[in-house]
């Protein structure tokens, strides 16, 4: 597991909360750009977020020192990602926007002494954006399967190489 996600992971360990996420939907095959006008190396730069809580039922969540970065690759109009040994793909459409959802190794777990458990600490990353223009942006969140996939949420960098 890279550092960046074992932080991202701590951070969700802490404690729990969660947050529903806006997000851009999965792009269809049918809207899929082909016009090369995205293809290349890519590097995702997750900004740090600052020390929040958030909460979730019972839970409180922890979301600090997310900050990280980790390379993706867009082809023919599919990006993908490799994480934790997980190759990862998703389609991006003719205006740069995707959503990319990832799976993991990595799992939460609740804080010493909790009167509860987390049962399902499976985490998925959810990244989407927009790749077009001039600052190309979106979101980076870490989903818990307990939580219906919510998490730790910040933005995100996206930088043609």
């Amino acid at each position: 597991m890279s550092n960046g996600l074992a932080r991202t992971c701590a951070a969700l360990a802490a404690g729990f909360v969660i947050s529903a996420c806006a997000t851009s939907g999965l792009v269809p095959d049918s809207e899929r750009d082909t016009s090369g006008a995205y293809d290349g190396q890519w590097l995702v730069e997750v900004l740090d977020t600052p020390n929040t809580r958030q909460t979730f039922g019972r839970w409180i969540l922890n979301c600090e020192g997310m900050a990280w970065q980790f390379p993706v690759v867009v082809s023919n109009g599919e990006i993908s990602a490799t994480i934790d040994g997980i190759l990862s793909t998703a389609n991006v459409d003719s205006d740069g926007n995707f959503l990319l959802v990832a799976a993991t190794v990595a799992a939460s777990s609740e804080k010493a002494g909790s009167a509860a458990s987390i049962q399902q600490g499976e985490i998925t990353l959810f990244i989407s954006g927009d790749l077009d223009g001039e600052q190309p942006s979106g979101t980076f969140r870490s989903g818990v399967k307990q939580f219906a996939n919510n998490g730790c949420r910040t933005k995100a960098r996206f930088i043609k190489s």
